[in-house]
């Protein structure tokens, strides 16, 4: 998966919000600590009590956050790395 296209997914499909995407690396760390903090969020959401439905689509969600994270890190270091 490209960067660019990385961005747009992520963005889209957690509905995260990205206005400035000049560059990449600095799209990418705006992108990462909007995941930061969006899982962070999720954890103190699981840590309250809720419904068994709820819980588990909050686990889903949590998830899904924690891999595009490790992607979304994953890419940064790749570009850190190119330089």
């Amino acid at each position: 998966m490209g960067i660019k296209k990385f961005i747009t997914t992520v963005t889209e499909s957690l509905g995260l919000e990205l206005m400035e995407t000049t560059k990449k690396k600095k799209a990418i760390k705006k992108l990462i600590k909007k995941l930061e903090d969006k899982e962070s969020e999720l954890k103190k959401a699981l840590s309250k009590k809720l419904e068994k439905k709820q819980k588990k689509e909050l686990e889903e969600e949590y998830k899904i956050v924690s891999i595009q994270l490790k992607k979304g890190l994953k890419i940064l270091q790749k570009l850190n790395d190119e330089k």
